[in-house]
């Protein structure tokens, strides 16, 4: 079914009017704001500005440890301000995991949707948290910027503003067009052509200055006690074989993968190849882990939403058999710890945030339709691209993925 006009028109217009509220708490901290304290430091100052997903991050964390070679900590103190949903990863990132050196030296927290929602939030954080401060350099390393991103970015005290001239998908082109002249001193542009987020991150750092050949793909060393530690909770579960994991939720509803395909492919699994399942996720997905659960016929699976935090979840990810997940943030947490995965993902941003990295490893099923490549300004109520992608499609995958291991092992 097509979307109806008038909702979203409406849409567009609840839009404006909420960021014109924002604007104007905005334009409030700017006149109200002290002037800022110069401080004397041995050091100069970089901000880095990652106000995104969990997954966008982990993608990130492929490039972050050359923002160090380029600042190197002789001279330069490193800050991260970052969502804080994914602060657990940054700070188990921020030493010996992506390199042996601390790849930044404090990080800032943000609640990206109450900053974007809560005007109250929306002015204290800017207020109390960023308008005293100063830094000799800040980097918006987005190639989607954003409104309220572009926003941070103004409101530091800085003579260096450096940033991406990315695309126009979730900021209009005026206003982007605006805050290039106005707020950055630097806009670095890309490679032109189709380019994956990870080579978009190789390539904005070798325009910093890294000069030697990377893969922008995130690597992880887990380190073996937090293995040993997050395997004895599979362990205590009654599961001392071979186990796949199963990702079933994504953020937003329309990356999901019904659950009786995933119940239909976790007993393929099992009669197949005799391997347990653990269902693993939020709190709020035991609801999705619930009716899996309702649809198997035979299969043993252990569910461990809410069990788990995200750095948990990377060590049995980091052990796994083999793991399936959607269009979300473990997917890039499995490529990271070179998982072999399966990844259900629909057309909105294929090729771009996956697949990339080993194509025999980390593997995309997917059915291409011709409406694929929309950004996710899907045409249709429910997107189609993930909804009718068949369990035949996920086992065929799954095939080449398990006889690839299999013959590795011989």
């Amino acid at each position: 079914m097509l979307k109806n006009p008038i909702y979203s028109n409406l849409q567009f217009l609840k839009s404006e009017i909420a960021w014109f509220a924002r604007k104007s708490i905005d334009f409030l901290v700017r006149i109200t704001a002290s002037k800022r304290i110069c401080e004397i430091n041995q050091k100069k100052k970089l901000l880095i500005i990652r106000t995104d997903t969990i997954g966008d991050f982990v993608i990130f964390t492929g490039v972050l440890q050359y923002f160090r070679e380029i600042y190197p900590s002789s001279n330069w103190e490193i800050t991260l301000l970052g969502s804080k949903e994914y602060r657990i990863i940054a700070e188990f990132v921020q030493s010996d995991i992506i390199s042996p050196e601390s790849v930044f030296d404090k990080f800032i927290p943000i609640d990206r949707f109450a900053f974007s929602r809560n005007l109250i939030y929306r002015f204290q954080f800017q207020k109390k948290l960023l308008q005293n401060l100063y830094y000799d350099v800040v980097i918006y390393p987005v190639y989607s910027r954003n409104r309220d991103g572009d926003q941070l970015m103004n409101i530091i005290n800085s003579p260096e503003k450096i940033a991406i001239d990315g695309d126009c998908s979730n900021i209009p082109f005026s206003v982007k067009h605006r805050n290039d002249k106005t707020i950055y001193t630097k806009i670095i542009k890309l490679k032109e052509g189709w380019l994956s987020e990870a080579e978009r991150n190789v390539d904005f750092i070798k325009q910093l200055g890294i000069k030697k050949s990377i893969d922008g793909v995130a690597r992880w060393k887990i380190p073996s006690e937090i293995v040993e530690t997050s395997i004895n909770l599979v362990k205590i579960k009654g599961i001392e074989s071979d186990f796949a994991v199963v990702c079933p939720g994504a953020f937003n509803s329309y990356r999901v993968w019904s659950p009786e395909k995933v119940a239909t492919v976790i007993d393929y699994l099992w009669c197949k190849y005799k391997i347990t399942t653990l269902i693993c996720g939020s709190p709020k997905e035991k609801i999705i882990s619930l009716e899996i659960q309702k649809n198997l016929k035979s299969s043993k699976v252990i569910c461990l939403c809410g069990k788990t935090n995200l750095i948990q979840l990377s060590a049995i990810m980091s052990y796994a058999k083999l793991c399936i997940t959607m269009d979300s943030g473990p997917s890039h947490i499995a490529v990271a710890v070179n998982a072999p995965l399966i990844c259900v993902i629909g057309g909105g941003h294929y090729k771009r945030f996956f697949p990339y990295g080993d194509p025999s490893r980390f593997r995309a099923a997917a059915e291409e339709l011709d409406c694929f490549y929309c950004n996710w300004k899907c045409k249709f109520n429910t997107p189609l691209c993930v909804k009718n992608i068949s369990v035949e499609t996920v086992i065929k995958e799954i095939e080449q993925l398990m006889n690839r291991i299999c013959n590795q092992t011989i």
